[in-house]
């Protein structure tokens, strides 16, 4: 605090700052043990003579308390800076540093934290099919608290680190050198990642050059950034950074040469200081193969691959399309220097939290901080919930559902669609499309009658377009006017070429349509998370006939209308655009906050529309003042107010949006974690809030929330809620249960110890009581 002892006075010297620095005084607050360091004190003397100030600095952490300086020091009239030099403590964890500063009767204090880490190389073993090392990522990390929930609760050990880049695409301020000790000390191990500028011939912002020489200069330039970046988080050493280099399909051999020349630079350059290089892609449209040729090779790569869209106990890092090919199979980078990213983006429940992550496997190179913890068992799953016995079987989890009347609606699996007439208790299949290599990947129905579904399928060895084995799908989107009995099919314009270099396998389609003519789909390319990026397609002929459009993020679009629509998400999601013209052109929103939210704490949720043509968009805060807000507009997005405000217990703060949905009344639902909070018991499960009834309007307007029930009715990770009434609806949900120890890197699990078993499941679920009772609706296979 400065030295002010009454309103109105001066006092004739101030301590402004203080702050931690490397011993040639570059700021910085993660240091190696035992490092050469300074502290330094910033003082102003209003006078005009030189006067004598007493300087005390101690400090206090895992090792002890110890006086590192005590003191006179002369301050010169204005400004100065004043540092003592130190040395870090020896000992790891986070210290707190105070200085006590004295000038005759004024006196002042200053505290600052700074962490000393002594992190190492490890190989994260396993990789296959036996193997427990799995890994996620976000774009925004999680609070320490959300980790400590996953790590007790879910099959992950690993977390990417994004280290930054001109190409990261997140704002992400909480992520510092404390909570990097904090979420160590938990036990997870790290993927170090930097996001760069990527290929010459891509579409992003940020692009390297062709010219070879330059686009080498680039990739060292980026390495001494890279490399800086991790040490101001104390990730210092003989370590490993990956980069991230997206896509560029469909690439010139220049374009393919200079990323070559590009991931050349920075290996060299990362390995003349004493760091490992690595490198993200995808094996087909990011040309792996390609970085065979840098010599010495890359020392791990970790590769982009996605065959699913959730955990996958099975998941192992070999087999990938393009890269492991004849004569390569499985023989490049095979010595414990792969992981693979096999689920894109998409939300997962452990422990009743949900995020939105990407899933990884692993046995490369990963950054570990040592603890003293040598193993984190998870207690058996709660009451209620079995002991895991297998992973998510993904032929028989429903991934989509709508219900059409309270008997009436269909649920979307990964290879089949099925219809029920009476409510579950019997399904009818009326797959479209059945074979080899065909996903189904979204579904919409307007009623009993017309439906539509979006299908993908892989060609055969090559595609015709000369590319790698594997990389290229046809899309097709099947129509139905008779409830499924016969379809009708239509490929959509996706082919690719040179210059539409954002093609590959979709990590997820959407569907959305307003009456048997006009609709629209949504497409979420593959990407890293920190990237958000998707195509999009309308119709006004019912499917007959497509023309693509353009969409700002890769998610689902909602539309109003035939011209209004809005999308939401983006790599923290927390953006939302709109579009007056039915998705050829998009603004961004700007939503009145009460008080402007961090980077990344503002969840954006899909918009629903009103039978009175009101917007609603839901938005979940999640930290530090954890509440649920709605906002509404009345004139098609041109103003908006925050219509309804509820308060979010802490320790249920959500990684994720909540799951909103209207009934056809215009009557809101929201499935919100169980908590103290609102007076009931248990973990784990979900509440179900609703907006008041007609008559039920509370004093001073707006939507009030109402709770349905008197305890957790629903599991913690309800992913979609479909109400048709006020009474009739289905929930789909997704939740996991583990059982066993996670060892730490290198450390093999202790007598008697239980290794690692997880499960993920998916189910449906129905209530006709408004929600105050859910019952399980079995499906075909489970």
């Amino acid at each position: 605090m400065p030295m002010l002892i009454k309103p109105g006075f001066r006092a004739p010297i101030e301590l402004l700052e203080a702050w931690t620095g490397d011993d040639r005084g570059t700021r910085r607050s993660a240091f190696l043990p035992g490092a050469s360091m300074q502290h330094t004190a910033l003082i102003v003397n209003h006078t005009s003579i030189t006067r004598t100030v007493e300087l005390a600095w101690t400090q206090v952490g895992p090792c002890g308390k110890r006086e590192l300086f005590a003191g006179r020091i002369k301050a010169g009239p204005g400004e100065g800076e004043y540092p003592i030099d130190a040395n870090s403590p020896d000992c790891t964890g986070i210290f707190t540093s105070t200085l006590d500063a004295s000038y005759g009767v004024y006196t002042a204090t200053l505290s600052l934290n700074l962490v000393v880490n002594n992190p190492s190389l490890v190989i994260v073993e396993g990789g296959g099919v036996d193997g427990n090392s799995q890994g996620f990522d976000k774009c925004t990390v999680p609070s320490v608290a959300q980790m400590q929930a996953w790590w007790d609760s879910s099959p992950y050990s690993v977390f990417n680190l994004y280290l930054g880049g001109v190409s990261f695409g997140c704002t992400d301020p909480r992520l510092n050198p404390l909570w990097l000790n904090a979420v160590a000390a938990q036990g997870w191990t790290f993927i170090p990642t930097w996001v760069g500028p990527q290929a010459p011939c891509s579409r992003y912002s940020h692009r390297m050059s062709y010219n070879l020489a330059e686009a080498y200069q680039q990739g060292r330039i980026e390495a001494d950034a890279a490399q800086q970046a991790a040490g101001q988080l104390g990730l210092m050493g003989d370590l490993v950074i990956y980069y991230d280099l997206e896509s560029y399909s469909g690439a010139s051999q220049s374009c393919r040469d200079a990323a070559l020349a590009f991931l050349r630079g920075w290996a060299e350059r990362l390995r003349q200081r004493g760091y490992k290089a690595g490198a993200y892609g995808a094996p087909c449209t990011s040309y792996i193969l390609d970085w065979a040729q840098i010599v010495p090779p890359l020392d791990s790569v970790w590769i982009a691959h996605w065959y699913r869209q959730s955990y996958d106990p099975q998941a192992q890092v070999w087999d990938a399309p393009c890269l492991d090919i004849d004569p390569h199979r499985n023989s490049l980078w095979a010595s414990h220097q792969r992981l693979k990213q096999y689920a894109g983006d998409h939300i997962e429940s452990w422990g009743g939290l949900g995020l939105r992550i990407d899933s990884d496997v692993l046995d490369g190179l990963a950054v570990w901080l040592p603890t003293e913890a040598l193993t984190q068992s998870i207690p058996a799953p709660a009451a209620g919930l079995p002991a895991p016995d297998g992973g998510l079987n993904a032929q028989s989890s429903p991934r989509a559902m709508g219900l059409l009347s309270p008997g009436q609606g269909w649920v979307l699996l990964a290879e089949r669609l099925l219809r029920t007439e009476d409510g579950g208790a019997r399904w009818q299949d009326i797959t479209p499309a059945r074979g080899a290599g065909i996903r189904l990947l979204a579904g919409a129905f307007l009623d009993a009658i017309h439906g539509w579904v979006l299908v993908e399928a892989v060609p055969g060895e090559r595609s015709q377009a000369g590319l790698p084995e594997g990389m290229v799908a046809e899309l097709a989107v099947y129509r139905t006017q008779d409830g499924g009995q016969s379809w009708e099919t239509v490929l959509l314009p996706t082919n690719p070429s040179a210059s539409d270099p954002l093609v590959g396998l979709p990590v997820a389609g959407y569907l959305d349509f307003l009456d048997p003519h006009t609709g629209w789909v949504a497409l979420r390319l593959p990407s890293g998370s920190s990237f958000s990026l998707g195509r999009l397609f309308a119709t006004q002929d019912g499917g007959l006939t497509w023309e693509e459009r353009s969409l700002p993020l890769g998610g689902p679009a909602e539309f109003m209308d035939a011209l209004r629509g809005w999308s939401a998400g983006g790599p923290s999601g927390d953006q939302l655009f709109q579009t007056p013209d039915g998705g050829r052109s998009w603004q961004p929103v700007s939503l009145p906050f009460p008080r402007p939210p961090a980077p990344g704490q503002a969840l954006v949720g899909r918009p629903r529309f009103t039978p009175n043509g009101q917007v609603l968009v839901p938005v979940t805060l999640a930290e530090p003042d954890p509440r649920f807000l709605l906002f509404s507009s009345a004139d098609g997005g041109l103003t908006w107010r925050l219509a309804s405000s509820l308060e979010l217990a802490p320790h249920a703060t959500p990684g994720a949006s909540l799951t909103f949905d209207l009934t056809p009344a215009g009557g809101w639902r929201l499935a919100v974690p169980a908590s103290s909070a609102f007076g009931l018991e248990g973990r784990g499960g979900s509440v179900l809030w609703r907006s008041p009834g007609p008559g039920e309007a509370r004093a001073g307007g707006g939507l009030q929330p109402v709770m349905v029930g008197s305890g957790p009715s629903l599991p913690g990770g309800v992913l979609a809620l479909d109400f048709v009434d006020d009474m009739s609806a289905w929930a789909l949900y997704q939740e996991g249960v583990c059982r066993g120890a996670k060892p730490q890197p290198g450390k093999t699990l202790p007598p008697g110890a239980v290794a690692l078993r997880c499960e993920a499941r998916a189910g449906l679920l129905g209530t006709l009581d408004g929600g105050l009772s859910w019952q399980a609706i079995a499906l075909p296979g489970q």
